[in-house]
């Protein structure tokens, strides 16, 4: 099935883009290879009219293209194109809208609304904190990186934001604030309910008898890796090292503030 037929308008149209991050490629069962990268610009090259600047430019990628990788070199990083691509049949509000790119009609742009935009783009942004310090944006992922000691270990912070509303950031950080300032009651807290939802299965990954392992000794070999703040404001992944009690693999918390935690599970 095709994803130009059944998700976009077969009108071609000349598009000036703007890329950032990078080229990935996915699929879902039974469909083609999907590639994409995300745009802060896409304008009409006739009409001057900004149609999104929040986009994703994707196009189909065959099996050989994936083995080789050869799909990464379409389009790089940070570059200003004019490229011809379909435009999607709706749009879901609130979303990122999606252009199904075809060919690069030129990668020799200059036209000064997009070249500041791309400037403007490349410009570090750093969040001030009084607690963390200044802090940088990773903008490909939309989070901030912050390193953490927790019960006398390094760990990482991860505060996902939404980009396009800065004034809800502080309320992140007052939260991850709260993480790190309660975090006795919280690594008992993770190191309790992983041990109660995992050590029998931790004892069936341990093919010796003579050495099973109590909730207790569970709770004690785990350390904590990461937190990640979702950017409701609510949800939160953790992730705890396994001290190789499944064999290296990672273990996962979901949870929020109002629910509690949902699922605990290994990966990895």
């Amino acid at each position: 099935m095709s994803l130009l037929t059944d998700s976009y308008k077969q009108e071609v149209l000349d598009l000036y883009i703007v890329t950032k991050g990078y080229i990935g490629a996915g699929r879902r069962p039974n469909s083609p290879w999907i590639a994409s990268i995300k745009s802060i610009l896409v304008m009409d090259a006739n009409t001057k009219e900004i149609l999104s600047k929040d986009a994703v430019i994707q196009w189909e990628v065959s099996d050989d293209e994936v083995k080789d990788r050869s799909y990464i070199n379409t389009l790089e990083s940070e570059q200003i194109y004019l490229i011809k691509a379909h435009q999607e049949l709706k749009h879901i509000d609130g979303g990122r809208e999606f252009f199904y790119f075809k060919e690069v009609i030129s990668d020799n742009v200059d036209i000064p609304l997009l070249t500041e935009a791309l400037k403007e783009y490349q410009k570090d942004i750093i969040y001030k904190d009084d607690f963390f310090g200044d802090c940088k944006l990773d903008k490909e992922l939309e989070t901030f990186e912050i390193n953490i000691d927790w019960k006398n270990e390094e760990a990482f912070l991860y505060i996902d934001v939404d980009v396009n509303d800065d004034k809800s950031w502080a309320n992140l950080f007052v939260l991850g604030r709260k993480f790190i300032e309660e975090q006795d009651k919280w690594d008992k807290f993770f190191r309790e309910e992983s041990a109660e939802k995992l050590t029998e299965l931790a004892n069936e990954w341990n093919e010796d008898e003579d050495d099973k392992i109590t909730e207790e000794e569970f709770a004690k070999r785990i350390s904590m890796s990461s937190i990640t703040l979702s950017n409701d404001g609510d949800s939160y992944t953790v992730y705890y090292n396994d001290d190789d009690i499944f064999s290296g693999h990672v273990i996962e918390i979901f949870g929020s503030l109002s629910e509690g935690i949902s699922n605990i599970q290994i990966a990895g």
